[in-house]
């Protein structure tokens, strides 16, 4: 099976309360990604996301087809941090982890952690990772950051 590992942080210019409210906003989802082809989401509480809540997602980048995932919270304490279980076309766990960027003493800087350990399912992206691995990671990585700064400028309107 391939495995995918991905560890980035971001910094936006929000404090964490502010992006953990922002991202609780799941109906926005496809308005910030636009490669998001379809979101249901389920259990969502009052604060976001919670143990419990679901999604299940159709992606539809820069490949021919959509990959189909299920997104189950596993573990989350609301503006800090939530870890997540992927099945689908992929398998495998995630996490969103927040923190202050302590070079900022005015506390409005958030630290954004994404890091993610997937096995593909699909045999057509199976064998694209075999045959061209360091490619297949340098686009997801690209991709995930131009995610990044599409959110930041369409959910913050920061550049």
């Amino acid at each position: 099976m391939s495995l995918l590992h991905f560890d980035r942080t971001w910094k936006f210019q929000i404090t964490p309360i502010e992006f953990w409210d922002t991202v609780s906003q799941t109906e926005q989802f496809t308005n910030w990604w636009p490669w998001l082809r379809q979101l249901d989401v389920e259990g969502l509480g009052d604060q976001g996301p919670q143990p419990g809540t679901v999604a299940h997602c159709a992606i539809g980048w820069l490949l021919p087809y959509n990959l189909h995932m299920r997104l189950e919270v596993t573990e989350a304490i609301p503006f800090e941090y939530a870890h997540i279980k992927i099945s689908g076309d992929t398998t495998g766990l995630s996490s969103l982890i927040l923190g202050e960027n302590p070079a900022d003493k005015s506390r409005n800087t958030c630290l954004v952690r994404m890091k993610w350990d997937v096995a593909l399912h699909k045999t057509s992206l199976r064998l694209m990772y075999r045959i061209n691995r360091p490619f297949m990671e340098r686009r997801h990585t690209e991709w995930i950051d131009n995610g990044a700064q599409t959110f930041a400028e369409r959910a913050f309107h920061h550049p």
